[in-house]
């Protein structure tokens, strides 16, 4: 055999030994399942059942899901302006709000060395699901306002006015979270078609553009808001918050830096969630006793400081309308898909 025969035969040699190396360790990734950035969460509208994990040594019941109503879930972080701009206010007057191309930011880390948990909060009693089983209520929830195509966790101003006009054209009665305790713990029966307008983060838009097109329809609706971010400007201030409960909005918690709570210290966990209703109420003068899960997360212990701390009621990002049996902690919402048309909302509020 030729010196070069030989020689092309040992490189071949050579080169599927590599081969077979290489190939395994490109395609060995590990068993961690591929985690996609928050604005690159699974884009779909009705999110998972809960599922238990274990939480540190013990297992521990972990209550989640997957969805696109993740803190700044497919939201982009361009800054927001505090005001409309003259071309939303116009539309807003006619209810049909122009587009705002900017947008809300990503979430703030969790603090790591907590204060003291509140303990000046107000009291409350819950008196358990009393109201009529046949009590059905859509606890419709939103997050930001503006035009972002690709979005599900965004609707345009459009695309909101004309579900609001929608509700009021069709017999639709929003409700204020008193009249929703009160329809839940049999106080007062349910109007014919109850909902619950609900915004998760306390985006700016929710002051500029929403509030003033809920105002000229006259809908209450509920804030859950997070004050350890309030000092970015895309996120609304406290004298905006002001502005919300006045126009007949509810203003609750939604934890002090929207953490994963599941993912923090039993002493953490009580100091996000007492910490946020405690400043509400000492800045707006209002009962703070209604929670609502940072990134759909809580687990046993989470409960437990609910209950401890006397909330009345928690929201989770769990598919479906509310009714009066459902776990005061567990209660069910409806996600507004910014991407889906208006059919897609109606068919929602009759399907439960």
């Amino acid at each position: 055999m030729k010196m070069s025969q030989r020689a092309a035969l040992y490189a071949g040699a050579v080169v599927l030994l590599l081969a077979a190396v290489a190939v395994p360790v490109l395609f060995d990734m590990g068993d961690k399942p591929f985690e996609p950035a928050l604005a690159q969460v699974a884009q779909t509208a009705e999110p998972a059942s809960p599922s238990p994990a274990e939480s540190g040594a013990a297992a521990e019941e972990t209550e989640t899901a997957s969805s696109p109503d993740q803190f700044a879930a497919a939201i982009g972080t361009e800054a927001v302006v505090a005001s409309p701009s003259p071309e939303a206010s116009a539309a807003i007057s006619t209810l049909a709000a122009a587009p705002d191309s900017s947008g809300p930011p990503s979430p703030a880390a969790p603090s790591t060395t907590p204060a003291t948990a509140g303990t000046s909060v107000t009291a409350s009693v819950y008196n358990g699901g009393s109201g009529s089983p046949k009590v059905s209520i859509a606890v419709l929830y939103y997050h930001s306002v503006q035009v972002m195509p690709g979005s599900t966790a965004v609707i345009s101003p459009a695309k909101f006015t004309e579900q609001m006009q929608y509700l009021a054209d069709n017999g639709y009665h929003p409700l204020t979270m008193a009249e929703f305790s009160d329809i839940m713990e049999g106080r007062t029966a349910a109007p014919e078609k109850p909902v619950l307008l609900t915004f998760d983060d306390g985006y700016v838009d929710n002051h500029s553009t929403v509030m003033p097109l809920l105002s000229k329809l006259d809908f209450p609706a509920t804030l859950f808001m997070s004050p350890g971010v309030m000092d970015d400007k895309r996120f609304i201030s406290w004298e905006q918050a002001e502005d919300l409960r006045d126009s007949g909005w509810d203003i609750m918690p939604h934890g002090m830096t929207h953490p994963y709570l599941t993912k923090l210290t039993p002493e953490e966990q009580a100091w996000q969630i007492t910490e946020a209703r405690k400043q509400i109420e000492e800045k707006l003068g209002v009962t703070a006793d209604v929670f609502c899960y940072p990134y759909g997360e809580y687990n046993n212990t989470t409960l437990q400081i609910l209950k401890d701390n006397g909330f009345r009621y928690a929201f989770t990002i769990d598919q479906g309308k509310t009714t009066p049996k459902q776990h005061p902690y567990k209660l069910k919402r409806v996600f507004v898909n910014g991407e889906e048309d208006l059919s897609a909302l109606v068919r929602k509020l009759t399907k439960w």
